[in-house]
């Protein structure tokens, strides 16, 4: 069938060429012989010889011919051996050249568009005549007219298309700024109106309708359709309704602008409904019939409208596939228009006929017209359009032709969408120009191979794995919402691989295609998923040294090498007592070197990535600053965080160390979890610090002891006995908690992390097993409690207080005893002074406040314990209990003074209503 077409095309254009214009039946002749005696053709180097031979005989220049054919044949122009063949049959007819020469003295034009109404009944020849003055100015009159009519018309539905052209610019200008690269259609593409399929708004009626017979009739003598035949008023119509069929309007049939539509159904969907003009003097069984065809022409409208506005760029590549697929429904559309018209151009076609033809195709457009116009009601793109197609799909169950033009549409449009798909689970790349995807890559961010190869990767930090690939919620598929966690991971997880410079192939890759069954993806995407983790996991475990990189962590960070610190203590204690200003950070970097070089950490592989840190606030503020976040207390620990920065820290306060850790193991160890390592550190160091100026105490009274300045008076001996029972008490306090910290939380959860390493085979089990373990450690060691945070925090301080006071005492009265120890009459007259000192009631005064301070700090801090381990359930509360108060004396007390204070309120109740009465009695 394609092929007859093509045939009588040929013979019309070749017929026009020769300025002849035989009737309907002589065309019908020419094309059935031609089709009759149509040959492949076999073309061979010797007729490919004579032609040239005989084509350059016959030429003027036949050197230029043949340079220009070798040169046409050294490019591969397609069909010119057969243009050889036929020029050189032409050549050597006779009399053939002649009448095919250009006829340059007259031009056969018409002068006006009634002047094909010229030609007589028998079909004779056009006449033909030389221009002439008048003639021009006709002709010139002519145009501007149809250029006003063009103009009018374009002007009158600009008013309508004016929204979807600022939505168009304004999704435009958003494309651009997100990808500069992107190309635009031309300005033309938007304001010829000529180009448009969609009943195109110019005065076409003397053009596109014409008579049964073939002929046009004058303006002048046209009789009104009323005034004529049943039999001719129908065959007028069928005309006029197979024009309207392919978007051309009738002549008694006429389609208003756009701007003087009505909304289609409502003004809610954004589609401009299609309105029609029927000739008033058309009888009326025909109008009827004729308003059962008009939702075919107003459907039409809207699928091609749809089709010409959503080819832009900016509507994204899925509206361009969906486009595709209507255009391609169009097209056999087409073809059953032009069956129409034949039928029609035979005299075989009646109104009755031409309805029971289109109602299968009426349906169709119905449908396609209900699916844009959805597409059109919010402006979708991407992944939005795909959730509309489902959606029909899914509901379109009980209609087989309908679910097949669904699933038909849903397969075409989600193709470009499937292809970035599979580009990003088998390869971990995006290649979504126009922002259709469900995910998309940060703005400004892009790692090519050549950044890559000199090393762009190792500046990546956990940015990349959290910020650098973005969900789009709005471009996910309804039939992909369940598994767009697993879709982002996949792709990331090869990412990073492909950064690294791995090479991978998933061998089990398979195209992804449209399906209503959700199940189909999920099989695809989990295996795909399970290749990437399992790719992930061994580049992480076994090529980077994952586990090792976290005992070494914990190494550090938790302190599990004894030796280490205790050197380094010993050595930066002078210089952590200064203030944060007076410090060298490159001192403190040698000291950590060199306490490194000479322990058991010399052996560890990434000792080197350590280094030591000053930060600008001590880690209580630091932790109170996190724990205050989006409560009611932000406000005020912001104000108290910004006034306790501008205070002198000490070495001690800011003191941390930090871990360099290089792509890809990052991803695992990145800032987020080093800054809870350095929370754990910081709060262990202190801890070990304080236990270290208790021990200090410990030696100066024990060689304050040895010496004999213990064994003085009875008052000497008593603030001794009460400052030694108190110093005793802090250590166990601080032993206690030590001991808890590091056995009964830290190395329990470490023990959990080190058996999922084991087998692990899932990424994002990893990093959830490796944050959750940070995240208990810091619960359970009451570094997330506000109220448990505090109270430890100022135990310490208060064991801190003492240490310094008891040190500095010991020491001045070791300088004193040094001074009485000298034989002259001076130190014998200052020995009852000094004693009358250090028998004094200020030592005595201050022991008893430091003593009465902590153990007020301690019972409310056990009181706490209690309630967060029976009110919350905090089991792990037990522990910390337990070792504090092990035999239940501070319990005892604790009960002990809650009586006392309970019988006392009692007492002063009952007094105070005993004097009431014997007030009221007197």
């Amino acid at each position: 069938m394609s092929n007859e077409f093509a045939i009588q095309g040929n013979v019309h254009r070749l017929l026009r060429q020769l300025d002849v214009t035989p009737d309907s039946g002589q065309a019908a002749a020419f094309v059935e012989q031609l089709a009759k005696n149509v040959t492949p053709f076999v073309f061979t180097q010797v007729s490919a010889h004579n032609a040239k031979r005989k084509i350059a005989e016959f030429s003027p220049k036949p050197e230029a011919f043949l340079s220009k054919y070798e040169e046409l044949k050294a490019r591969s122009v397609r069909g010119l051996d057969p243009l050889i063949q036929l020029l050189s049959l032409i050549v050597s007819t006779k009399g053939m050249p002649n009448k095919l020469a250009p006829k340059s003295p007259s031009i056969h034009l018409s002068i006006n568009p009634d002047m094909s109404s010229r030609t007589s009944e028998s079909g004779s020849m056009q006449t033909r005549m030389r221009m002439s003055e008048k003639d021009i100015a006709s002709i010139r009159e002519n145009l501007l007219r149809d250029k006003d009519g063009v103009n009018r018309a374009l002007s009158s539905s600009g008013n309508f298309t004016a929204s979807a052209e600022s939505k168009r610019q304004k999704l435009k200008t958003a494309l651009v700024k997100r990808n500069a690269y992107v190309p635009s259609l031309p300005a033309w593409c938007h304001e010829q109106g000529l180009i448009s399929r969609d009943f195109v708004p110019v005065s076409r009626a003397q053009i596109a309708s014409y008579d049964v017979g073939g002929r046009g009739g004058g303006a002048k003598n046209e009789v009104e359709i009323g005034n004529m035949s049943m039999a001719r008023q129908e065959a007028l119509v069928c005309n006029d309704l197979v024009c309207l069929m392919s978007g051309i309007s009738g002549k008694y049939i006429k389609c208003k602008d756009l701007s003087s539509g009505m909304m289609d159904a409502s003004s809610a969907t954004g589609v401009e409904r299609r309105e029609f003009v029927i000739d008033s003097s058309v009888d009326p069984s025909l109008v009827t019939f004729i308003h059962r065809f008009l939702p075919l022409f107003v459907n039409y409208s809207a699928v091609v409208r749809f089709i010409e506005d959503k080819s832009a760029f900016e509507y994204g590549q899925v509206n361009h596939a969906l486009c595709a697929a209507l255009r391609s429904l169009l097209k056999e559309y087409l073809v059953f228009v032009a069956q129409v018209e034949r039928e029609k151009n035979r005299q075989q076609l009646q109104m009755q006929r031409l309805w029971h033809l289109t109602q299968p195709t009426m349906q169709t457009l119905q449908l396609m017209a209900n699916i844009i116009a959805d597409i059109n009601k919010a402006g979708y793109t991407g992944g939005e359009v795909l959730t509309v197609l489902h959606s029909y799909v899914i509901n379109s169950i009980k209609d087989a032709r309908s679910q097949e033009l669904c699933l038909f549409l849903a397969q075409a449009a989600s193709r470009p969408f499937l292809d970035i798909l599979q580009d990003w689970i088998y390869k971990g790349q995006i290649n979504d120009p126009l922002f259709d995807f469900m995910i998309e890559q940060k703005q400004g961010t892009t790692l090519d191979e050549e950044s890559i190869k000199y090393g762009a990767k190792d500046a990546l930090t956990v940015d990349y794995w959290e910020k650098y690939y973005l969900q789009v919620p709005k471009n996910t598929p309804v039939f992909l919402d369940d598994l767009r966690d697993i879709i982002l991971n996949t792709g990331k997880y090869l990412n990073v691989v492909r950064l690294y410079g791995q090479q991978f192939s998933f061998p089990k890759a398979k195209e992804i295609l449209y399906t209503k069954h959700t199940k189909n993806y999920r099989d695809i995407l989990e295996q795909a998923y399970n290749f990437a983790s399992k790719l992930l996991l061994d580049l992480l475990i076994e090529k980077e040294g994952l586990k090792s990189r976290l005992i070494s962590a914990k190494q550090y960070f938790l302190m599990g090498q004894g030796d280490f610190f205790l050197q380094f203590m010993t050595m930066a204690a002078s210089e952590l007592k200064k203030q944060v200003s007076d410090i060298v950070p490159a001192k403190l970097e040698n000291m950590l070197e060199l306490s490194m070089r000479t322990s058991s950490a010399n052996s560890d592989l990434y000792k080197d990535d350590v280094r030591t840190v000053l930060l600008p606030y001590d880690y209580v503020t630091q932790l109170h600053k996190i724990l205050a976040i989006e409560t009611e207390h932000e406000s005020q620990s912001s104000v108290s965080v910004s006034s306790g920065t501008e205070l002198n820290l000490s070495g001690l306060e800011a003191f941390s160390i930090t871990m360099d850790v290089k792509w890809p193991v990052n991803l695992v160890i990145n800032q987020k979890a080093i800054a809870r390592y350095q929370m754990l550190f910081r709060h262990i160091f202190y801890i070990k610090n304080v236990e270290r100026l208790l021990c200090s105490v410990w030696v100066d009274n024990k060689a304050c002891i040895s010496s004999g300045r213990g064994g003085g008076g009875g008052g000497y001996s008593k603030w001794m006995a009460k400052m030694f029972l108190l110093r005793d008490k802090m250590m166990g306090f601080v032993k206690n908690l030590e001991i808890y910290i590091m056995f009964d939380v830290i190395e329990p959860h470490w023990d959990k992390l080190q058996k999922v390493l084991v087998d692990i085979s899932d990424v994002e089990l990893l990093l959830r097993t490796h944050s959750d373990f940070l995240d208990h450690c810091l619960k359970d060691c009451m570094l997330t409690t506000p109220d448990l945070l505090s109270f430890v925090s100022k135990l310490l301080v208060v064991c801190v207080n003492f240490s310094n006071a008891i040190r500095r005492l010991t020491r001045s009265a070791k300088i004193q005893q040094q001074h009485l120890t000298l034989p002259n009459e001076s130190s014998q007259k200052k020995q009852p002074i000094a004693e009358q000192q250090m028998k004094g009631p200020n030592i005595d005064h201050v022991i008893n406040t430091f003593n009465k301070n902590f153990n007020k700090l301690f019972n409310q801090f056990l009181d706490r314990l209690n309630y967060y381990e029976k009110r919350e359930g905090e089991l792990s509360m037990i522990n910390v209990i337990s070792r504090l108060d092990y035999n239940g004396y501070y319990s005892d007390l604790l009960m002990k003074a809650k009586e006392r204070k309970l019988m006392n309120r009692a007492v002063n109740a009952a007094t105070t209503a005993n004097s009431s009465n014997l007030n009221s009695n007197d």
